[in-house]
């Protein structure tokens, strides 16, 4: 595919070009496969250095998940799953500290955690957490300091804390800690901070909060009961609809949140470090009151999942449109607004699909672009979103 230039004139700092476009989950090998969604993306750790981030790449969609180096835009592994039906809405890298090898954990639509070492390509494990109640897994997280513990979000409420080890026979497994319902149906989203201590999900029912409880405190690592933190009503008066959901979270800061909540229409940048002194009601919530209101799209489409990285001192996130919204970090820090446009906004470009063309498939401008989901380097360099019509998207800082 070739590219034209789609960024709008910004700060050079925060502007980017299209590097190249890539669709590399199809179906059958299809190269004109626009059903397929991408659901997930995010950058390989440096093994040395944990807030630093490689040039590689990990992308899922469909029963698929590709590995791209980002300086090439070739993909350097590809691995699927033995059932075409385990679709993958999951992914987590962590670094196992006794070796220091990169792994990334992958589940999805069955509930079947695949753990990956793409160094070796090969697959070290696969794991069920299914029942005979059907159930997907949307979201996994490893723990930012106990590398080998896994948090997994499941699609009916449960967050199941597993930690991985070698068994007798040499073999990885992941052994369940402990699971729990938090009563607010869907998890879709997980995040860790670090300033509280907690866990933080985004479900159909709010954001909500877990304690952590390490092995010094448990016999093994747990979660806390939930306390649920209260958002502000819908701002958007015609998409007011009573719903809670938020679909997306992400920490950004020493106990500061960016979260997303569905028809809203801004992202919340919020302080949860209030979280540790606060007096919990009988209700077990705190209400929290933003230090900023990002401006987003106003929008009735969901599951566009932000994006962030300490080092790159942004904050991305997608939309609808196939544009990727971009916030300075240090300017949220400077001042406390309610209404922050972002630095700069990445245009869909024009894309020339021959293979599209081929098959006479109508252009991919005909239909909603739906940004699934947006990560950033460390570098803040190179800028990689997933669509929902199969295509991997690699944006690089203008030199």
């Amino acid at each position: 595919m070739e590219e034209s230039p789609g960024s709008e004139k910004f700060p050079k700092s925060f502007d980017y070009d299209p590097f190249i476009f890539l669709r590399c989950h199809s179906r059958n090998k299809d190269p004109a496969d626009v059903q397929t969604q991408v659901w997930q993306c995010g950058f390989e750790p440096n093994r040395y250095d944990s807030s630093k981030t490689t040039s590689v790449v990990a992308t899922c969609g469909g029963n698929s998940v590709c590995f791209i180096d980002c300086q090439s835009g070739r993909v350097l592994h590809k691995y699927y799953t033995k059932n075409v039906k385990d679709l993958l809405f999951a992914l987590a890298w962590t670094t196992l500290e006794e070796n220091h090898i990169n792994i990334l954990a992958v589940a999805g639509s069955l509930s079947t955690v695949h753990l990956l070492n793409w160094a070796k390509n090969e697959c070290i494990l696969e794991q069920s957490f299914g029942s005979r109640r059907k159930k997907a897994i949307h979201s996994l997280l490893f723990h930012p300091k106990y590398k080998s513990v896994l948090f997994c979000g499941s699609s009916d409420g449960t967050i199941t804390v597993c930690k991985l080890r070698y068994d007798n026979n040499g073999k990885y497994k992941l052994d369940v800690s402990s699971s729990i319902c938090g009563n607010s149906g869907e998890v879709f989203d997980l995040a860790y901070c670090k300033t509280t201590d907690s866990l933080l999900a985004s479900t159909n029912d709010g954001l909500v909060a877990f304690s952590y409880l390490t092995p010094n405190e448990k016999p093994s690592p747990c979660l806390g009961h939930p306390i649920k933190l209260l958002l502000p009503e819908n701002p958007n008066s015609t998409l007011r609809d009573g719903s809670k959901l938020v679909d997306s979270v992400n920490v950004i800061g020493n106990g500061i949140i960016a979260c997303k909540c569905a028809l809203h229409g801004v992202i919340y940048i919020c302080d949860i470090s209030v979280i540790n002194n606060h007096e919990i009601n009988s209700d077990r919530a705190i209400k929290l009151i933003p230090r900023n209101i990002l401006t987003w799209k106003n929008t009735d489409n969901y599951f566009m999942y932000m994006g962030s990285n300490p080092g790159s001192n942004i904050l991305v996130c997608g939309d609808d449109a196939g544009c990727i919204w971009i916030w300075g970090l240090s300017d949220l820090e400077s001042v406390v607004s309610k209404n922050v446009d972002p630095v700069c906004l990445l245009v869909w470009p024009q894309l020339s699909d021959k293979y599209g063309d081929q098959k006479r498939k109508l252009s991919l401008q005909i239909y909603d672009i739906v940004i699934d989901k947006v990560a950033v380097s460390s570098s803040g360099d190179t800028i990689v979103s997933v669509t929902n019509n199969n295509l991997v998207c690699i944006w690089k800082r203008k030199l």
